[in-house]
């Protein structure tokens, strides 16, 4: 049941589709809020626009329809996926006649080397029924760029194949194990299995990424994977900077205190002795569960209040615990790996490894 007031024993409850409806609604007849939104925002960037539902489009139109804001529009039809979930198949025609807008067409492929470019002509060829004059960037050689089709009788042989290629790639090619990518179609744990053994003989790393690209996206494990690199490594100036300023930010450190040279020395004498506080703790974990109790110390360091209160996408439920969770669990599985925090944390962030991802 869906309802927004609910009832004693029923929670309101809210579709999307409720919440673009009413957000429509609210704006249209409130019009201190349509002028706050006009007047924050001269211009406005539509992206892929081919997937825009009618509700969003209403939206769209209700904020900024005969304003002085400027809408720009990008999408391509043939790229269009979300059909099944509400996707207007008229939209770039409403949008040209209600924002009286020019059509642009992109004829430069910035992405593609130049022998891709040719193959994705004929493809869009065969998809619309017209021609086109797509071209590559010039700093591409005009040989650049390679597409094969590979049959394999089973995922055994692939996956003996691509592991030989891959080694090719790493050793002949100079590329990285992290330069190179397998996409997946679908179930990527029942192919995995395979890769990593065939992976293994030639000495290269493969992860499913699919598991942990979520994880590491969210800033807070990029703060805590920051704070540990910092303790164990004199040379991540990157990480330091970005943990030093954090730390301004969570101790309330002004900027009158940042032109005094007397405050900003001793601020810095206090942040590296907690930095050398997390190193000594991060010296003495044995375990999973001590790492859990060690990741949550940093975030005391910060102090938990003014860092939910920073980051407020933290606080509801139990997000930031399961969080948490799942990073101390994925960083042990590669400390006991490598016996090395700083190699730990680079190992999670995948910058050794041949990352595989699931296309579903």
């Amino acid at each position: 049941m869906i309802c927004i007031k609910g009832g004693s024993e029923t929670p309101s409850r809210l579709t999307f589709s409720m919440i673009s409806r009413l957000s429509e609604f609210l704006i249209r007849e409130n019009k201190k809020i349509h002028t706050a939104l006009v007047l924050s925002y001269s211009h406005v960037f539509l992206d892929e626009f081919q997937d825009t539902t009618t509700n969003q489009y209403d939206l769209i139109k209700t904020c900024f329809f005969n304003t002085s804001t400027i809408l720009t529009a990008v999408g391509d039809k043939k790229q269009r996926i979300m059909v099944w979930a509400g996707a207007d198949l008229d939209v770039f025609n409403k949008f040209k006649d209600d924002f009286e807008a020019e059509t642009c067409e992109l004829l430069m492929n910035y992405r593609s080397a130049p022998r891709l470019v040719e193959i994705q002509k004929i493809l869009i060829k065969n998809i619309s029924g017209y021609d086109n004059n797509i071209s590559a960037r010039e700093s591409w050689d005009d040989e650049d760029g390679v597409c094969e089709i590979w049959n394999f009788k089973n995922s055994q042989k692939e996956a003996e194949f691509l592991s030989a290629e891959t080694k090719k790639w790493i050793v002949d090619d100079g590329l990285t194990p992290n330069d190179i990518c397998i996409i997946v179609k679908q179930k990527p744990d029942e192919y995995y299995g395979i890769l990593i053994d065939e992976m293994a003989k030639y000495g290269v790393k493969i992860r499913n990424e699919s598991k942990l690209q979520d994880l590491i996206s969210e800033e807070c494990v990029r703060i805590l994977l920051d704070v540990i690199t910092c303790a164990f490594s004199k040379s991540a100036k990157e990480e330091w900077m970005n943990t030093r300023e954090l730390t301004k930010i969570m101790k309330s450190f002004s900027l009158d205190e940042e032109l005094d040279y007397g405050k900003l020395r001793l601020f810095d004498q206090e942040f590296n002795l907690e930095i050398e506080k997390i190193y000594k703790l991060f010296l003495s974990i044995t375990n999973e569960i001590e790492l859990r109790s060690g990741l949550y110390t940093i975030i005391d360091f910060f102090s938990k209040e003014k860092f939910l209160n920073f980051y407020p996408q933290y606080k509801q439920g139990t997000f930031f615990d399961k969080l948490i969770n799942y990073l101390s669990k994925y960083l042990w599985i590669e400390f006991e790996i490598c016996d090395n925090w700083v190699e730990s944390v680079e190992s999670l962030r995948g910058k050794k490894f041949h990352p595989s991802y699931d296309n579903t």
